[in-house]
């Protein structure tokens, strides 16, 4: 078990992290990606949904992010295409100075709730959190 708590932005592998929960070994953390990278999914997204709005394709796990408010973090997309699929060892978290704005964080939950975020268990273990 970690000390982290629903929200705790943390750097793993050189990559930045939010963390979300976990189950015995299994940490659930959606990862921040780059200015670029989320500029290209969030555009990607749109383009599908202008394109066609009904498409199930938009349902899936590669849509499933929130684009951050948060100052330290502003544009860049917390995305849960990886959430529960990558082993990450707590022993080796960098914990940042960074506290998510409650608008992030309630909408980081709202998004592990819907149905486009396929993770169960994730569901389950978020759905009683307090924000």
């Amino acid at each position: 078990m970690t000390a982290y708590k629903f929200g705790t932005v943390f750097r793993y592998n050189n990559n930045d992290y939010i963390y979300l929960t976990e189950d015995g070994d299994q940490i659930y953390a959606a990862k921040i990606l780059n200015l670029r990278e989320s500029k290209m999914v969030n555009d990607t997204f749109l383009r599908r949904l202008k394109g066609n709005p009904n498409s199930p394709v938009l349902n899936g796990l590669i849509y499933s992010f929130v684009i951050l408010e948060t100052k330290e973090l502003k544009d860049k997309v917390a995305h849960f295409l990886l959430t529960g699929k990558e082993r990450l060892d707590n022993l080796l978290f960098t914990t940042l100075d960074i506290t998510l704005s409650s608008k992030d964080l309630k909408e980081l939950k709202d998004e592990i709730t819907k149905e486009r975020c396929a993770i169960i268990r994730l569901k389950e273990l978020i759905k009683g959190i307090k924000i």
